[in-house]
């Protein structure tokens, strides 16, 4: 790598000498806001949806998962009740396809199948969510075949606040949280810390089964430090550390357990250390990051049979931008990711290594078309090397933006795919990694003086050598088995209706196979819907509802075998929930969810929640 970073600070040098072009006033694409947004003009990414700070306060979500629900081609899986296993796809794409990114850190845990359980990360400290549909592999490696998802931590600013909030529901639960944050040049902080409870309760799947939750406990502490050491040198940190507790309990045993069948504990550090330097009047900018997750597990069952597990993510990345014009933008850099999982139980440790070279260039040939191509090149220490690329474009005309792009991308197996790691695992040294090659095209269009935005999206996918696991006696061996295709029509409407009322409407059309299996996949829905309203009747006041609807699904009975197929019926939910601000610096909020407590799933035996009310204050400086 050190030969890379030489040719790349060459490259910057000369321009710096060559060129007396001004500092250029380029921006991130912008954002995709629920009211009326601005028009996305990344050519890279043909639809995308930005979740901020202030919509996350509206709606007093609890959990991350909880901000994707109204979002087309967004598919969630929820194993039962709060911190049971959540996971999140992105365009008929599988769990693991999905990679998440947090402050810019792979969070994506290599045990397992490489997917991220969303089920424990809360929405506390975050500033802002990015969901990028499609493959997404010239920037991000691994992991993006069905696109990335970026979650921003809030870093501060203006002067220091203090912020708390405590919330109480059914369910027995309970949250509390505080933060500080400020800017006192040249040094910005934010720190948060939380706790939160929930109990267990009897919850009813769609078919009527008893279902027993879970007790659920979680604490976790944060802080974002940074800094600018000189005027075009800034230097920043992020640190956050997390322990859940989860008891689990029978999932259809009738009467219901007085005491956890398992426990489940978790604890998660996170961090990084990033450097951004800004050179020639911001047009050559170099970013070096270093970060780490390390995640130890450790499942304890009713026989004092006793499961952990440690997984570590680290990530050394080197990226630089040139600025050769405000329409003539490079961006070239390198990676290297090491992952491994280490068995305590088994004595057994494994790791896997990558190494990444990429490069892009995005140019505006003529006025309003912007073209975006690139390359990106990783050599996987397990499996086989990989080249991808994408291509896209961006051209408005008028009021009107059509978007296209293609590209491939490829997911490396996970070490515990790989080595098969723990009690029930095979090892399979000849597993090659999935691969892709996505294409979609889309078109967004504003009506009167911007008050509608209609946006349309078609997509299609193909992800060859798809893993999954195969049966063999009592253990299981990750093999490659199949090609998934999936296709469909992403859509979406926004209408300010009047001053005070927004109006947003979405729709999720999938159509996917695997071709061994010849069946649509399970827990994936044809159809997903969204209708919400929001009304602000004045400055201190602000009220919500939302209505989803998903699809009939299939999914695996397990409690059979071979397991059978069944059927998951179709659901909509209806939530509501309002704030009210009593005074300058404190507010009091409360929200409904499943208001008609609907009875439904989306893992087949594990039940969801019905009516939950919940209600609190806030209070900041």
């Amino acid at each position: 790598m050190q030969k890379t970073l030489s040719f790349f600070r060459l490259i910057g040098v000369g321009i710096c000498l060559t060129s007396s072009y001004q500092s250029p006033a380029i921006t991130s694409s912008p954002e995709i806001l629920v009211e009326a947004p601005p028009l996305n003009r990344d050519p890279e990414v043909t639809s995308s949806h930005t979740i901020l700070k202030r919509q996350i306060e509206q709606q007093q979500l609890t959990f991350v998962d909880q901000s994707f629900t109204a979002i087309p081609g967004v598919e969630i899986v929820r194993s039962g009740s709060p911190g049971r296993q959540i996971n999140i796809s992105l365009r008929g794409a599988k769990t693991n396809h999905t990679l998440i990114l947090l402050n810019g850190i792979p969070l994506n845990n290599p045990a397992g199948n490489g997917a991220f359980d969303f089920g424990h990360l809360m929405i506390e400290d975050i500033e802002r969510i990015e969901v990028l549909p499609g493959s997404q592999s010239l920037i991000y490696g691994s992991s993006a075949i069905g696109g990335v998802i970026r979650i921003t931590t809030t870093q501060g600013s203006n002067r220091p606040q203090a912020t708390s909030q405590f919330e109480a529901g059914n369910y027995d639960t309970q949250r509390l949280s505080i933060g500080f944050q400020g800017l006192q040049d040249p040094i910005r902080y934010n720190v948060a810390i939380s706790k939160y409870h929930t109990g267990s309760g009897t919850l009813k799947t769609s078919k009527q089964r008893n279902v027993q939750g879970d007790d659920y406990g979680q604490q976790k502490a944060s802080a974002r430090l940074g800094g600018f050491i000189t005027p075009f040198w800034d230097v920043e940190s992020y640190l956050s550390k997390s322990e859940t507790e989860l008891a689990i309990d029978s999932i259809r045993a009738s009467p219901l357990p007085k005491k956890a069948d398992k426990e489940n504990k978790t604890q998660q550090l996170i961090g990084n250390l990033k450097s951004t330097l800004n050179l020639c009047q911001d047009r050559w900018e170099q970013t070096l990051m270093l970060s780490r997750v390390k995640t130890d597990t450790t499942n304890l069952d009713r026989s004092q049979k006793t499961l952990s597990t440690e997984a570590y993510s680290d990530r050394l990345r080197y990226e630089t931008s040139f600025f050769f014009n405000k329409h003539n933008v490079t961006t070239l850099g390198g990676e290297h990711l090491m992952n491994r999982v280490k068995s305590l139980t088994f004595e057994k440790s494994q790791r896997i290594s990558t190494k990444s070279l990429f490069g892009q260039h995005k140019i505006e040939p003529l006025q309003d078309l912007i073209l975006g191509f690139g390359a990106r090149a990783d050599k996987n220490a397990s499996v086989n090397s990989h080249f991808t690329y994408k291509i896209g474009s961006t051209y408005r005309w008028n009021k009107t933006t059509f978007k296209t792009s293609y590209g491939t991308g490829f997911r490396a197996p996970s070490s515990t795919e790989v080595y098969g790691i723990g009690s029930f695992g095979i090892a399979n040294l000849s597993l090659r990694s999935e691969q892709s090659k996505s294409f979609d095209i889309g078109v967004e269009h504003s009506l009167y003086k911007d008050k509608i935005l209609l946006e349309v999206t078609y997509f299609h996918l193909n992800i060859h050598n798809l893993i999954d696991a195969r049966r063999i006696g009592g253990k299981y061996q990750s093999v490659n088995i199949d090609l998934r295709r999936s296709k469909g029509v992403e859509s979406s409407l926004a209408f300010k209706i009047s001053q005070n009322i927004d109006f947003n409407f979405g729709h999720t059309f999938t159509k996917a196979k695997d071709s061994q299996q010849r069946q649509f996949p399970i827990r994936l829905a044809k159809h997903k819907a969204s209708i919400g309203i929001s009304y602000h009747p004045s400055e201190k006041a602000f009220i919500f509802t939302d209505v989803i609807f998903v699809d009939k699904r299939s999914d695996h009975d397990f409690s059979t075998t071979p397991p059978r197929l069944v059927k998951l019926s179709s659901y909509a939910l209806f939530n509501l929930g309002s704030h009210y601000q009593i005074a300058q610096h404190l507010k009091v909020f409360g929200r409904i969810e499943n208001f008609f407590n609907r009875k439904y799933e989306t893992v087949f035996g594990y039940g969801q929640r019905g009516l939950s009310v919940l209600a609190g204050i806030s209070l900041k400086t």
